[in-house]
């Protein structure tokens, strides 16, 4: 799936686990979001929601699943657990040099 409008707008609130709009999100922006959180590509299983909220509360950050978790997250996310690194210190990820976090 692309990236959706809505995540740039104003109006998207980006929590962990808690994504939705501001009450003043217009209708368009509200009918897009709504679609793309109901399209069955969006829709994740609870494993891997509570893997997630695990690697949350682990490391103070959000998993990077953007466009979509790769298939083994939860394998992923359960190694950074136990050895308590998260997927960037474990190698499974790396940031680029050439941006400024």
């Amino acid at each position: 799936m692309p990236m959706p409008n809505f995540y740039t707008s104003p109006y998207f609130v980006n929590e962990p686990d808690n994504w939705h709009l501001t009450d003043d999100a217009p209708e368009d922006v509200r009918k897009e979001f709504e679609e793309y959180m109901n399209h069955p590509d969006c829709v994740q299983d609870d494993e891997l929601i509570r893997a997630m909220k695990s690697y949350y509360r682990a490391f103070g950050d959000t998993f990077p699943n953007y466009p979509n978790p790769p298939e083994n997250a939860v394998e992923i996310i359960r190694d950074c657990l136990q050895k308590k690194k998260d997927v960037y210190e474990l190698g499974y990820l790396s940031l680029d040099d050439s941006i400024i976090y």
